[in-house]
Parts: C-alpha cells; structure tokens; sequence
C-alpha cells in the first residue's frame, strides 16, 4: 500500500495548506476559472482526497466509482471543464470511457489519466496523464494548466 492512502482526509487537506483565503480566492477569480470537474476512480480514497482538495480549491466536482457511472454523469445536461479517470477499472475502464467522450459531442473535453499502470494509457485519447502515486500539487498543477489556456 502507498503512503499516501494513509493519510487521513484532514491531513491531506492540511498538507497541500487549503486556507480561506485560498478557497476565496480560488471562488473569485473571474471567467476563466474552470467550474465543473468530474472525478472517476475505483479505490474510494482517491476519489475523496481529489475531490475534497478540488471543492476546496473552489471547483464544483461530481465523482463517480468507475467508467459506466462515470459516462452516466458525463451525459447528463452541462458540461464538464475536465474530467480525471483512472485507468484501471471495473465495467468501463478509463480508456474506454476517454474514447466514449472523443467520439461525442462534448468531444473537447480535456481528459487526464490517473493511474499506477501508464503503459495502459492511450495516449492519444489523454491530454495528460499522471502515475499513481501522485502529488496533490502536480494535480493542482495540470488543473491550472487546462484552466489557464481556456
């Protein structure tokens, strides 16, 4: 097991030091600042420091556990500013669901991979990808990327 699944929740957020002013800065910010970011990832633990630090960052995030759920909230009306998946899962794996959504209508969507097998990543559906284990800073990194060149 990686030790950063043994960090709690809390810790994790006081590590990466999410204050108020952050949070208010982060919810000010103007046009560019991206809105929605959908979370997919099998282990439950990822799904909730990414989306505890993404929400505290200022982002509205929907998560879900693996690809067919995932594709399920993709669908629903409005759009998503980015989308991170894990590769590896049960259903519908991350690849899979990165080719539901180049081939639909909200094709520009940029994709991020998350995952402890990069070999396994199409490269050519990502944008990016990331291996586990990753830092939450390189994850706060590649988000400010994608939104800064909306």
């Amino acid at each position: 097991m990686v030790i950063f699944y043994e960090f709690s929740q809390l810790d994790i957020m006081a590590r990466f030091s999410l204050t108020q002013e952050t949070n208010k800065y982060c919810r000010t910010r103007g046009a560019n600042l991206m809105h929605r970011i959908l979370v997919i990832d099998d282990e439950p633990n990822i799904r909730n420091i990414l989306s505890m630090m993404l929400k505290g960052l200022g982002y509205e995030v929907e998560v879900a556990e693996d690809g067919e759920k995932g594709i399920q909230l993709f669908r629903k009306p409005g759009n998503f500013d980015l989308v991170i998946t894990d590769i590896r899962m049960p259903n519908i794996d991350g690849n899979e669901l990165g080719a539901y959504i180049r081939n639909s209508h909200k094709s520009h969507t940029p994709l991020v991979a998350i995952t402890a097998y990069p070999e396994e990543v199409q490269k050519n559906i990502f944008d990016f990808s990331l291996t586990k284990p990753f830092k939450l800073k390189d994850v706060n990194r590649i988000v400010r990327s994608f939104e800064n060149n909306r």
